[in-house]
């Protein structure tokens, strides 16, 4: 069975990243510590990248590809990774945070992946246990996954087949309903979903003061 990991990411750039957080601290705090909370996702998950077929980088903006790729080989070099065959990088379609989902997911089981395992780099308490269960929870092709969020979102989705993919659909995204109208889109076309742990997304201050103590 091949398994794929989706890491969805941007550009640190003052002004485009944790806007929110940016409200309170500044533009360029913010981005400050969106790279940081990139490098830990990173360091955690870590132990899980030679487990898989593949760790796919899904970057925005286009126009930062190089940069990105940079930034990311810097961090895995870092870790020891010296060898990224498996690591390959796509750019994020246009769209809502669904259709760039989507996007993703529909491309990877275009290229014969089974399971797929889609996470953000807001959410630091994420590990590679976590990404294991997840895999472990996708059973038959009528499975999905999420790991929910505090906030009402999720910060893990995972699925075995092109099934999974009418979650995206009609969903208020960047609203506490992310993950109650999956759910309700989940088993709308009969999928057998599993809940992970519910753990911290970074969007605001308070986000951040309740988990800096594992960073500083």
């Amino acid at each position: 069975m091949t398994d794929l990991l989706l890491v969805f990411l941007k550009w640190p750039e003052p002004g485009r990243v944790k806007t929110r957080l940016a409200n309170d601290i500044g533009a360029e705090k913010a981005a400050e510590i969106y790279r940081i909370l990139v490098q830990r996702v990173i360091q955690r998950i870590s132990p899980i990248y030679s487990e898989l077929e593949g760790v796919c980088w899904v970057f925005d903006p286009i126009e930062k590809e190089y940069e990105i790729k940079d930034w990311i080989k810097k961090e895995l070099n870092d870790l020891g990774f010296t060898d990224l065959k498996r690591h390959c990088f796509w750019s994020q379609s246009a769209g809502d945070l669904g259709e760039r989902l989507r996007s993703a997911f529909e491309k990877a089981f275009s290229l014969g992946y089974d399971r797929i395992i889609g996470i953000g780099t807001d959410c630091i308490e994420l590990d590679s246990l976590t990404i294991e269960q997840a895999l472990v929870s996708l059973s038959s092709e009528r499975s999905i996954v999420f790991g929910p969020s505090f906030d009402g979102g999720y910060y893990l989705i995972g699925m075995r087949s092109n099934l999974g993919l009418s979650v995206f659909k009609s969903i208020s995204w960047s609203t506490s309903k992310v993950l109650k109208q999956s759910l309700d889109q989940a088993v709308s076309v009969d999928l057998d979903y599993t809940l992970l742990d519910e753990f911290n997304d970074v969007d605001t201050l308070e986000d951040w003061d309740s988990i800096r103590f594992l960073i500083e």
